[in-house]
């Protein structure tokens, strides 16, 4: 195995077995791990505070004990987590849960998290749905310090303007080799596979972002001396919150799919924006959730991802598969306006909900269907 394929394993491993991954960067770190729920939490927040941020997003499993508190069709992701965390899966593991609200279904994710797994502490941060003006992002950076003084209380150690500064720092060079990382990838589908190009990018969910990093910079040189192979399969772009189903994902490699770029939540989006400098680290913080384009979940009355959609399709020869958990409200309501301007300018498309434990076969022909045409 050569060092490429080398790396490229040992992050896939990673991303595979999340609960030994975060137990092996507690050791490796000495950092004690805090969870960080469904990508918008403040993840600098929680490393100046001295723990090692990880990404929460749910692992496919069966829902049982979370049927308590939800009915069978609510939200995959928010089921997920609280299934697991019924099931102890994260007892030992994580000091704390940052729970996040900007949407419906999230309203009471929290209060539900924190009654049926008391032994985790929540610490809710509540997004603002104007969040591009002053008065938003100055509500937002609010919620960060509360946030931040209860990280301190329960970490006991305090978060520092220094503190605070590198680990802005650290994210922002994290957020930049994604973004070469993606660009690289789309050019070698024989390699990167819907299934890989997820996993390397879930991985950084589990691991500390300075080594993670590391990692990602040298594998995308190596994989620009890497000769582009010319390649037959079909192009395609990914928008949505997330795929989160590996059966969905190796059908779409044996369909020869190349996801050559996506707008994804779980993925591109959360790399999409850096934060920008000013006096004001807080500030600065909340100031990166206005600056976000083409989030389902982000309030955007000019519904600007639609166009940019259209745009990068056509400019990229390449269908366009849409992702929705099952009742996710924000997607629901903006498909309709996806599906009229996707026909309108023939763009080829589907849309595959995502069932709360696993995916169905109706998705599975949809994507069949979807590439032979």
């Amino acid at each position: 195995m050569n060092e490429l394929e080398l790396l490229v394993s040992g992050l896939l491993k990673a991303a595979e077995n999340p609960i030994e991954t975060i137990k092996r960067e507690v050791e490796i770190t000495g950092r004690e791990a805090a969870g960080c729920f469904l990508g918008f939490g403040p993840e600098e927040l929680i490393d100046a505070a001295g723990f090692l941020p990880v990404g929460i997003w749910g692992e496919e499993r069966e829902i049982e004990k979370a049927k308590q508190y939800y009915p069978a069709f609510f939200c995959a992701p928010i089921q997920r987590v609280l299934e697991q965390g019924m099931r102890g899966e994260y007892d030992g593991l994580l000091k704390a849960m940052v729970m996040p609200v900007y949407c419906d279904a999230l309203r009471s994710a929290g209060q539900n998290f924190k009654t049926a797994v008391p032994y985790i502490p929540v610490i809710s941060v509540v997004f603002p749905a104007n969040r591009k003006l002053d008065s938003g992002k100055r509500f937002l950076a609010g919620e960060y310090r509360n946030a931040g003084r209860q990280l301190s209380e329960i970490g006991e150690e305090k978060i520092t303007e220094e503190k605070l500064k590198e680990s802005i720092a650290v994210y922002n060079r994290y957020r930049q080799a994604m973004r070469v990382f993606a660009e690289e990838a789309s050019l070698h589908p024989e390699l990167m596979t819907p299934y890989r190009r997820h996993m390397i990018i879930k991985a950084a969910c589990f691991m500390d972002k300075r080594r993670y990093t590391e990692k990602i910079i040298h594998l995308t040189d190596l994989m620009r001396q890497r000769e582009k192979k010319a390649w037959e399969g079909k192009n395609v772009i990914l928008t949505g919150i997330f795929l989160e189903s590996e059966l969905l994902l190796k059908k779409m490699e044996s369909l020869k799919l190349t996801v050559v770029s996506d707008f994804l939540l779980q993925e591109s989006l959360q790399f999409q924006t850096d934060v920008r400098e000013g006096e004001d680290l807080f500030y600065s913080l909340a100031g990166r959730f206005g600056d976000m384009s083409f989030c389902p979940v982000a309030l955007d009355p000019e519904k600007t991802r639609i166009g940019r959609l259209c745009s990068e399709a056509k400019e990229k020869q390449a269908g366009i598969i849409v992702c929705i958990p099952s009742f996710c409200d924000p997607e629901e309501y903006d498909y309709p306006l996806l599906k009229r301007e996707f026909e309108r300018q023939g763009i080829h498309h589907i849309c595959l909900e995502l069932n709360t434990s696993s995916a169905s076969s109706q998705a599975e022909t949809l994507l069949q269907t979807f590439a032979e045409l």
